[in-house]
């Protein structure tokens, strides 16, 4: 149990740290124009974004997935840490609908990208084995 929740509670840190160094990097690939982050006006510049750009914000979630969920399965040795972790990715994407503004194929793709990442991870890694008994002696 313990096991799980470590492989768990591991996979969704370095799942937003995935997340988090994927956006830095797009950051410098897109860079935004100068810009105050405290201004108002910052909220509409996701929906001016270029599609590549708007697509990277995306691909951040997916990939933040993706890394945590194959770390939180092979620690848990279980399939599930992938879908919590997927469900935990989009409660913080759903953080980020309430700060900017995004047209509507990121707001669905944002949702469905994540978790069909989370389901695919958990369909193919950490598959707990029963134990298998041991020959007696006698």
């Amino acid at each position: 149990m313990l096991r799980t929740l470590v492989g768990l509670a591991v996979g969704a840190i370095v799942s937003l740290g995935a997340i988090y160094a994927w956006q830095l990097l797009g950051h410098m690939i897109f860079p935004f124009p100068n810009m105050d982050p405290l201004d108002p006006n910052k909220r509409e510049m996701l929906a001016h974004m270029s599609f590549a750009a708007q697509a990277w914000v995306i691909g951040g979630y997916a990939v933040g997935v993706a890394v945590g969920g194959l770390l939180g399965n092979w620690i848990a040795d279980a399939r599930w840490p992938a879908v919590m972790i997927a469900v935990m990715t989009v409660g913080a994407f759903f953080a980020t609908l309430t700060i900017a503004r995004q047209p509507l194929w990121m707001q669905v793709a944002g949702i469905l990208l994540p978790l069909l990442v989370g389901l695919a991870v958990a369909a193919t890694v950490g598959t707990r084995r029963m134990a298998q008994p041991s020959p007696s002696r006698f």
